[in-house]
């Protein structure tokens, strides 16, 4: 008994100034000498309870150690402690008694232990606390990375977040992808967009919009009669296959087999339709042109007399309304003018429509995406399904939706003034 406490007070490591030149424990010899001795130094100590726990002389012992703060040690220097004594005692000890005396949980205490004895991890590099993952990503995410990555992405708009990381991977900090996804997303705010298609506008065109933009918006803003009823018009061709975005449809498979193949034909047939909606929400039965016919003049008024014109005077009641076209030249020649001025049909002046303007059309800018969403969404094997499901489309179209649609109209003219003639789409 005596060796074994004569090693254990051997082995711990006390600071030069606290011990005593004059004592030498190697010439104390005997269990009693060493117990006397102990005791003799400390009177303070007193043995071990049943539970572990050391007891004062006096109240006054103990209200000393409680009224100590432990919650101003480091939890770098409480598991230092922990360590010290699992190492000195050997791990013979309680879990309950170390984690009273260091403040830890029984858990975190049972798991340090099972790293030593059990991982056989190295105690010294227990010591500094280990970081989260949030910590660990924040100190690799520090301004010079950010900086860095945001100039790679200023360089080039196009890059990919894989890119970014393996432009970066050479250097000092090597940052994983995931932590560069972050630092984009978190950080600088950035998101992937697809690129945007649009057609082509010289600054020439550009100017056009806007001044012609001008001209139509002051149309609005004074016109003739008040609650003037709008009618837009437009014409687009459908295709008989299935309308198909890679980015959007996806499947939710097993296998990659499973997913359904969009199939298409090598000539697919196609099918021009002439489409009319109003400012209050009425859509007209859409119009279908004839196979290889080619749109001009002729054939542009015979079907506004025959199938727009009739459909018009039946949903506006009296109301005073005008019609608008854009500036194909089947819509701007001379007849056509001539044919509308003799119905006595107010219309846009083909020179106060913006040229190049698909995105102040409500059938440019809603209903014909619409209307592709749904009579599309499968193929069609004959031109008659293709036809008969743009009809149903067209019949689907609420009224209070398009209402809404149609009501954007001057807003959108006005931003496109405000975007200097730029698309805004």
């Amino acid at each position: 008994m005596g060796e074994k406490i004569k090693e254990e007070v051997l082995s711990i490591e006390m600071p030069p100034d606290s011990i005593d030149d004059e004592v030498n424990l190697e010439d104390i010899e005997g269990e009693e000498s060493i117990e006397q001795y102990i005791k003799e130094e400390d009177p303070l100590e007193e043995p071990l309870g049943n539970n572990g726990v050391i007891t004062g002389n006096s109240t006054a012992d103990r209200d000393v150690y409680s009224n100590l703060d432990l919650s101003k040690l480091k939890r770098e220097d409480r598991r230092c402690a922990l360590i010290v004594i699992l190492c000195n005692l050997k791990g013979e000890i309680k879990n309950s008694f170390l984690a009273q005396a260091t403040g830890f949980t029984v858990k975190s205490v049972r798991r340090l232990r099972h790293r030593i004895e059990r991982d056989q991890e190295d105690p010294f590099d227990m010591i500094p606390k280990q970081r989260t993952d949030s910590e660990a990503i924040r100190t690799v995410r520090d301004r010079h990375l950010i900086r860095q990555v945001e100039a790679l992405i200023r360089q080039n708009r196009g890059i990919s977040i894989r890119q970014i990381a393996h432009r970066i991977a050479g250097t000092d900090k090597s940052p994983s992808l995931a932590t560069i996804t972050r630092l984009v997303h978190e950080d600088l705010r950035y998101r992937s967009y697809s690129s945007r298609r649009g057609q082509f506008l010289s600054p020439r065109m550009m100017e056009k919009r806007v001044e012609v933009g001008t001209k139509l918006l002051n149309i609005l803003k004074q016109p003739k009669e008040s609650h003037m009823v709008w009618f837009f018009s437009d014409e687009k061709i459908f295709c008989q296959q299935q309308k198909h975005n890679r980015k959007n449809n996806w499947w939710l498979v097993r296998s990659p087999f499973e997913v359904a193949r969009v199939k298409e034909v090598k000539f697919p047939a196609h099918v021009m339709v002439f489409g009319v909606v109003s400012s209050q929400g009425y859509v007209m039965p859409p119009y279908f042109f004839e196979d290889g016919l080619k749109l001009n003049a002729d054939v542009y008024i015979e079907v506004l007399r025959t199938h727009v014109l009739p459909w018009i005077r039946r949903v506006v009641r009296g109301q005073p309304w005008v019609w608008q076209q854009d500036g194909a030249r089947p819509h701007t020649a001379r007849a056509t003018t001539a044919f509308l001025d003799a119905e006595g049909v107010r219309y846009v002046p083909p020179n106060s429509w913006p040229p190049n303007s698909p995105d102040l059309n409500p059938l440019d800018y809603f209903v014909w995406s619409e209307v592709e969403r749904i009579s599309n969404a499968t193929p069609h094997a004959t031109k008659e399904s293709l036809t008969a499901a743009i009809t149903s489309s067209f019949n689907r179209l609420k009224q209070t939706v398009v209402e809404k649609a149609c009501a954007r109209f001057r807003g959108r003219i006005i931003d496109v003034i405000n975007a200097g003639g730029d698309y805004i789409d």
